[in-house]
């Protein structure tokens, strides 16, 4: 397992699986970003609540860099 972490990265860039640090706390992906008809993109966290956040949002994200030939 090699993780990585980027830091100021668009929320459209959050896959299942990545640990996402934004406003409203750290939470694991159970979902892709999604964009939604407001623009805003949309990700399922471990609580199976929906977080969404605009395109102008930033978050860090760390992923397994061992599993990105899987998307």
């Amino acid at each position: 397992m090699t993780l990585r972490t980027y830091a100021d990265a668009s929320p459209k860039d959050i896959r299942m699986g990545d640990i996402v640090g934004a406003r409203d706390g750290v939470f694991t992906a159970h979902s892709d970003a999604e964009m939604d008809q407001w623009g805003d993109y949309n990700i399922l966290d471990e609580n199976g609540r929906y977080r969404a956040y605009g395109p102008e949002t930033r978050v860090t994200i760390t992923l397994d860099e061992d599993t990105i030939d899987e998307w």
